[in-house]
């Protein structure tokens, strides 16, 4: 899990993040296996178009 610190840049930072999950995913998807779970990536797009559907509609959005 994601944890945010002053001082833990490689935990932090999007890139190697992202590439850890895409290289575990390509690894499930060669092995027949189940990819692992993007639920925090669904929420914070869900959030993302939320925040878009609220500033074009200046209402709130139930999310």
């Amino acid at each position: 899990m994601w944890q945010a610190g002053y001082f833990n840049d490689r935990d932090r930072a999007f890139h190697p993040t992202l590439d850890a999950h895409i290289d575990a995913l390509l690894d499930a998807f060669r092995n027949g296996q189940e990819p692992p779970p993007a639920t925090a990536g669904r929420r914070a797009l869900a959030l993302a178009y939320a925040a878009i559907e609220s500033f074009e509609t200046g209402r709130r959005v139930q999310v």
